[in-house]
Order: C-alpha cells, then structure tokens, then sequence
C-alpha cells in the first residue's frame, strides 16, 4: 500500500521526517526507518530525513505490511 500526501503551508519548511510523521499520524521514529529503509520518496526519488519540505512536494511512502501473529 502507497501513503501519498502533498505538503500543506502548515508542514512547508519542516524536515522531511517530521513532516511525514505528521501527515501520516505515525512515531516519527517509525517514519525514520521507513526512509532508512529506502521506503519514502520526495518528489519521486529518495532523499534524507533531514530534507527539508516545502509546500507542494508531493511525498509517498511505502511502509511495510503489518505481520501478525498466529493467535
């Protein structure tokens, strides 16, 4: 599944991380590992966490599926 979202005036100036943690409404540490991992684009290539965003990047994260246990 692909998050996408398009950064507001609110998130504009932010690092990317932060951002994204925001609009997605996960742990920013959480977010920190997905682009670690090469899962978060900007703008369609992959860029670090401290990028910082600016109103009207376009963001799209790939996070991994939730594994569940047998019970």
């Amino acid at each position: 599944m692909t998050l996408r979202f398009v950064v507001g005036a609110g998130e504009a100036g932010e690092r990317l991380d932060r951002a994204l943690s925001d609009l997605a409404g996960v742990p920013r540490a959480q977010v920190r590992r997905w682009i670690d991992d090469g899962r978060v684009r900007l703008g369609g290539k992959i860029v670090r966490a401290s990028r910082a965003v600016v109103e009207g990047d376009e963001l799209e994260a790939e996070p991994p599926e939730v594994r569940r246990g047998p019970w």
